[in-house]
């Protein structure tokens, strides 16, 4: 696993969880402050993104 990708409608409590699990893991946090659904072009977007970051 190169990367986790944490799609979460508040404000980061389960992506520190995650982070602290991952044990060096990248993880990118994809977060929403507004308890819309996640688009699946706003999924789309973070993991293009993440993927760039793991690359990098």
């Amino acid at each position: 696993v190169k990367g986790i990708l944490v799609a979460e409608l508040n404000y980061g409590q389960l992506v520190g969880e995650v982070t602290r699990a991952a044990h060096g893991t990248h993880v990118r946090p994809c977060l929403k402050y507004n308890m819309l659904d996640f688009t699946p072009q706003e999924i789309t977007a973070a993991i293009r993104q993440m993927s760039e970051e793991v690359r990098a």
